[in-house]
């Protein structure tokens, strides 16, 4: 009897543990349809009895549902708090996420809320994921970790963040969070508040004093502005942006593609951002390093019709590596300013730069704002600093220069492993001709259930290649 009684006991153990590990023993999925007669929050929301509201869904679900949202306008009226709206009540886990997910893609509509609140804002929560919803505003996530926003698309709508600074402009943002994912969202004319500096942007990623935002892959996201909302197409604010992954962008129509940059009091620098394979066009600079951006690598990227691939700041701006990027530019490959006595040389920005490809009307290869500002042709880059020896000033051969699609910037001519013997076969964010950048029909295949800790593992082709040939990411490049 007591060894019934302790076989028993064991197997209630283990049923404990598995619920407290799995969040419940059966994962449910749930419907949400706002148009269906027989919509109600007391149905059992099952796709003939679905419930109502998707305020109703978050505060019920828990670890291993998935709720489909059908057509409809969706809209958290009750919300007051700007960082939590449409707050879920659980946490998902690793093994059993919680996900939230418009069937069809952009058939659920998030609806505006006034000036201040976000359209959906997660605080605190793990393993959520946001799949293919239409917003009129912005959505956001913060104080979190393994939230996926993946497939939505924003248009339009009141993407002010706050009533006393109008420049915090964006369309999705991430804040002090660790391994999320942001892939295939599609953001487009948002709303102009009348300000544009480097605080606003399609998508931001904010770091805290007390909390970094790190090991986040934000990709294949396709941001067309055009009408001066946002500074950024994708930036960064706060600092202690640290070990995060932008990578298959296609960013057209603003001042800056991309956005590096520390604290604002300056205390807290952003270090290790990879950024790579991205197109940028119609906007002044590939990427606009403010202050206290250290040791980034920026690699095989597209920029067409744009002033400046590098547009740096402050003498803070420190150890980046620059290598395999095409840049079509009027001014100049590098333009940096930050003065200092006496004025700092390039090696103090750039840690290694080689095998680019620069071109278009500029006289001025690299510019340093000083008083008197002190000009390089490449040739006087070159022998000064003994950067770019291999770099080159010629036209690539896109398939469509001035093109309004990524796919107008592949090169004419690809080898079957991307190198072909000629090293300027892999420069730009195309490597063979067959990457997907931007937004893509085809849904974002992520899993959620899989820990993101290797996302600062440089696994692209180039590099799978150059691993090959026994060249590390710290010697030369091709």
């Amino acid at each position: 009897m007591k060894t019934e009684i302790k076989t028993i006991l064991f197997l209630a153990a283990i049923v404990v543990v598995f619920l407290n590990v799995t969040g419940k023993a059966d994962a449910a999925t749930y419907y949400v349809s706002q148009n269906d007669s027989n919509a109600s929050d007391a149905n059992p929301g099952t796709e003939d009895l679905p419930w109502e509201t998707l305020k109703h869904a978050t505060l019920t679900v828990v670890a291993g549902d998935t709720v489909i949202v059908k057509e409809g306008e969706y809209t958290d009226e009750n919300a007051y708090n700007p960082d939590r709206v449409f707050q879920p009540a659980s946490n998902g886990i690793l093994e059993n996420p919680i996900v939230f997910r418009s069937e069809p893609r952009w058939a659920a509509r998030i609806g505006k809320n006034s000036a201040g609140l976000a359209n959906w804002a997660i605080d605190g929560k793990s393993y959520i994921t946001i799949d293919g919803f239409y917003f009129y505003g912005n959505l956001k996530a913060i104080w979190g970790d393994h939230i996926n926003l993946i497939n939505n698309h924003m248009e339009g709508g009141n993407a002010i963040v706050t009533l006393t600074d109008p420049s915090i402009v964006f369309g999705i943002t991430i804040q002090a969070v660790d391994y999320c994912n942001l892939s295939n969202n599609y953001i487009h004319n948002i709303v102009s508040s009348g300000v544009a500096n480097h605080n606003s942007g399609a998508i931001m990623v904010f770091g805290s004093g007390t909390r970094a935002s790190t090991h986040n892959v934000i990709k294949n996201n396709t941001v067309i502005i055009n009408n001066g909302s946002v500074w950024n197409g994708i930036g960064t604010k706060g600092g202690a942006i640290n070990d995060n992954i932008f990578e298959n962008n296609f960013i057209s129509g603003v001042t800056a593609g991309f956005n590096g940059m520390g604290s604002t009091d300056e205390v807290t620098d952003s270090f290790r951002s990879i950024i790579r394979n991205n197109v940028v066009i119609d906007s002044n600079y590939f990427i606009d390093l403010d202050h206290g951006a250290r040791d980034f690598e920026i690699y095989n990227n597209t920029f067409y019709d744009g002033e400046r691939f590098v547009s740096a700041y402050q003498v803070s701006n420190t150890g980046e590596k620059l290598f395999n990027n095409i840049g079509n530019v009027s001014q100049y490959f590098y333009a940096w300013g930050g003065y200092s006595d006496p004025p700092e040389p390039f090696t103090t920005l750039i840690n290694y730069s080689d095998y680019n490809n620069s071109y278009g009307g500029y006289s001025i290869f690299a510019r340093r704002t000083q008083s008197p500002d002190l000009n390089y042709g490449l040739v006087e880059f070159q022998s000064n600093y003994s950067f770019d020896l291999n770099t080159i000033e010629t036209d690539p051969n896109f398939i469509n220069p001035g093109g309004t699609s990524p796919e107008d910037y592949k090169r004419l001519g690809y080898s079957s492993n991307g190198r072909g013997g000629a090293y300027s076969s892999v420069m730009g964010a195309y490597i063979t001709g067959n990457e997907i950048i931007g937004y893509s029909e085809s849904a974002t295949t992520f899993r959620s259930d899989v820990d993101n800790s290797s996302v600062t593992n440089t696994t692209d082709a180039l590099l799978t290649l150059r691993n090959s040939l026994g060249l590390s990411m710290d010697g030369p490049p091709w």
